[in-house]
């Protein structure tokens, strides 16, 4: 006559496996979200801080202009015409042609007209070179307001760099704090599963130990499965098939016992793994990052493990569809110093 099983211990071992049930839920459930979070292109966020101004800077008009004017010479050194008579300079070791003399006296009347031709090419020569003197003194001071330019660019393009090199580096921290975070939850609720499955284990070792109390079970050569039967009337062969059955199943149980504690001390370690880099990306996170969870860290339970909240999906104060809101007032680009424009920078940006 068979013996009835503890009602207790069977109700025990119920409620374990639905505990274990809904874990595995929930640990399904993290696993999906997180790999329908994971990016699919390339890590590494798409602006590098280079943009427009990463290329070369162009000369515009007035500079090409001012560079033909700064190469014309003013001081002619042609030694073409010797003589002054317009002719072909004198080969090497040639006779040099003699000045040309002007014998008319001097009150005769082409002379007064050549006077009067020499004041009025001497007012000619000087006009030009006044008009030469102020384009030259033009493009100094285009030249110097070229320059001021060019240094608040480059001043402007330094800045950004800066700017973007630190933005830059903030979205890396934030995205390693970010992923840590996922890690440790992932690698918390793994080990929640696995013990809750060795707890269940140990449970159903205790009942079947329970039912198959003074039980023989068949040979392997009968094929499987194999069954456990209680004899009527006990023999040497049946007392001894009943210490061989009970010996076979507690080392069977030993072995998955065995193997499910070393899981849960392999999830404890690379639990802890995962909450030293927590804590060191908390640590290299930017100002504001590291402190998301802290009103969640009151509700761990004894070892330290915060629960699965089924909320996080939710869209917090401030946020649309998970994500945050952002007022016109928001910087992240700092304040840029702002200085006095250049002399002549107005003038020459307006096209005077």
């Amino acid at each position: 006559r068979r013996e009835p099983p503890d009602s207790g211990m069977a109700s025990e071992l119920e409620a374990l496996k639905r505990e274990l049930h809904a874990l595995k839920g929930e640990q399904h459930d993290l696993h999906q979200r997180k790999r329908a979070q994971r990016p699919r292109g390339a890590h590494g966020d798409r602006g590098s801080g280079g943009g427009r101004f990463g290329g070369p800077i162009h000369e515009n008009r007035d500079d090409r202009r001012a560079g033909k004017r700064q190469r014309t010479s003013l001081d002619g050194d042609g030694d073409g015409d010797v003589n002054g008579d317009g002719g072909a300079p004198a080969p090497p070791g040639a006779y040099a042609s003699a000045p040309s003399v002007d014998t008319r006296p001097k009150d005769a009347p082409g002379i007064a007209k050549d006077e009067g031709e020499k004041r009025r090419g001497r007012r000619m020569l000087a006009g030009l070179l006044g008009t030469l003197k102020r384009h030259r003194d033009e493009e100094k001071a285009v030249a110097a307001v070229t320059a001021q330019r060019r240094s608040v660019i480059e001043q402007a393009e330094t800045k950004a760099r800066e700017v973007s090199a630190k933005l830059r580096q903030e979205s890396f921290a934030s995205n390693a704090l970010r992923r840590a975070r996922d890690h440790r939850r992932t690698a918390e609720i793994d080990l929640r599963v696995a013990e809750k499955e060795l707890e269940v284990k140990r449970a159903a070792r205790l009942e079947k130990d329970a039912k198959t109390r003074g039980c023989a079970r068949t040979s392997k050569e009968c094929g499987r499965p194999r069954v456990f039967y209680r004899p009527k009337a006990h023999t040497k062969d049946t007392e001894a098939a009943v210490e061989v059955t009970a010996k076979e199943v507690a080392e069977e149980f030993d072995n998955t016992i065995a193997n499910s504690e070393e899981k849960v001390e392999r999830l404890e370690r690379a639990l802890r793994e995962a909450t030293r880099e927590l804590e060191e990306a908390e640590a290299n996170a930017p100002e504001g990052d590291g402190n998301d969870d802290d009103e969640g860290n009151d509700a761990n339970d004894a070892n330290g493990r915060a629960p699965i909240d089924d909320d996080d999906d939710k869209p917090e104060e401030g946020e649309v569809n998970g994500e945050v809101e952002r007022s016109d007032g928001d910087e992240d680009m700092g304040d840029l110093e702002e200085g006095p424009d250049p002399e002549g920078l107005e003038d020459m940006l307006a096209g005077k």
